[in-house]
């Protein structure tokens, strides 16, 4: 049986592998961002998984992205990282799990005022058999 942290970590791993976190500002975490950040950051946590034989979770990949100086959504980055994230996680595979991208969007981060970030909702099935 694969577990919630096991999936997140899994995530985190491709993401951190992947182009995406080598042009960020930031970095990659598990779970949650240091309060302080001011960076672009990607956090990548696990919503559920079920204990089928055949397993269903879901994941979220979160993209902060810093508002521009005026307080504005840097919109023209946000569209940016959004369009590399797209085709990194948009489908995967290893040897006993597959995914693909459930839905998106952007979403003001209500923890820090001057920064909103993409969301990626991720299913994912694993297969223990």
């Amino acid at each position: 049986m694969t577990t919630t942290t096991e999936q997140t970590t899994l995530l985190w791993h491709i993401v951190k592998a992947s182009p995406l976190a080598g042009i960020i500002s930031g970095s990659v975490y598990k779970l949650q961002r240091p309060t302080d950040s001011k960076l672009e950051d990607i956090v990548v946590n696990a919503i559920t998984i079920d204990s089928e034989l055949v397993q269903t979770g879901v994941a979220n990949l979160n993209i902060h992205v810093p508002d521009l100086v005026n307080g504005m959504p840097n919109t023209a980055r946000i569209e940016q990282l959004e369009s590399i994230a797209k085709g990194i996680i948009l489908k995967g595979w290893g040897s006993n799990y597959t995914f693909f991208i459930e839905n998106q969007q952007t979403i003001q981060d209500q923890d820090a005022a001057d920064n909103w970030f993409i969301n990626f909702r991720i299913r994912f099935k694993f297969h223990n058999t």
